[in-house]
């Protein structure tokens, strides 16, 4: 009886468990697809190639900075942007940094970021369309997306301590670490399969060549030895007309 009571409990536990789990999941679900989609746009990068933001999804997460040279807080918040960008490129991370200056600024952007060294995607909304399609009124603006696409956190403005706050925020959208790896061996292994075809190519097309140059320079020895024969030939008969 105390055992069939006992696996009774534990029936119960498992179902109990499950049902948690599988509740767990469809909040999840239902969390997700109630986080607004960040409106595409497509807009010139600093060499003047037209980049959309869907190009830049499917990896990991994007985080988009609107900022401008005469903002202040902006060029305080840009050097955190680059580092979290370097901490976890590797792992999907995206930075993009949307300048929102004026035509009369804009030739401005180009000289800045190369020498602040700044080695984040950045694009020029030099005509405010995609300022207008964020809907936002102050700079800096930051908008955290996933990998689909949805915005997952924003911010107005920036304060010292706001890039931490960020930083929690991106940590659980980026690609884990163990795939990350796993991608890595597997491109090694392919590069490396395909040096050993190459590598395999090469040794045959040198091996005939160096067949090739043997079998002629065969069919040279031997005819140079007909020659030697035939030159002593004709100088054997000329001496003996001589005599």
């Amino acid at each position: 009886m105390r055992k069939r009571f006992g696996y009774s409990v534990f029936i119960s536990a498992v179902l109990m468990g499950l049902i948690l789990v599988s509740w767990c999941a469809a909040m999840e679900k239902e969390g997700k697809e109630k986080l607004p989609m960040a409106p595409n746009f497509q807009i010139k990068d600093l060499d003047g190639k037209r980049v959309a933001l869907s190009d830049l999804l499917g990896q990991g997460p994007v985080l988009i900075s609107f900022w401008a040279t005469w903002c202040k807080p902006c060029l305080k918040e840009l050097p955190h942007l680059q580092e979290l960008y370097e901490q976890h490129k590797e792992r999907g991370l995206k930075v993009v940094a949307i300048s929102e200056d004026a035509p009369r600024s804009l030739s401005k952007v180009n000289s800045f970021v190369k020498g602040h060294r700044y080695t984040f995607l950045v694009l020029l909304d030099d005509n405010y369309s995609t300022q207008r399609k964020f809907n936002f009124r102050a700079l800096p603006f930051t908008v955290l997306l996933d990998k689909e696409g949805r915005m997952v956190y924003k911010r107005m403005g920036y304060r010292p301590g706001d890039e931490q706050v960020l930083a929690e925020k991106i940590a659980p959208l980026l690609v884990a670490e163990e795939d990350v790896e796993e991608g890595k061996s597997e491109r090694e292994g392919e590069g490396g399969a395909e040096g050993e075809k190459g590598a395999q190519g090469i040794g045959a097309e040198k091996g005939a060549g160096v067949g090739g140059s043997g079998e002629e320079s065969q069919e040279k020895k031997r005819s140079d030895q007909e020659e030697i024969k035939k030159e002593g030939s004709d100088s054997q008969a000329k001496e003996g007309c001589e005599n």
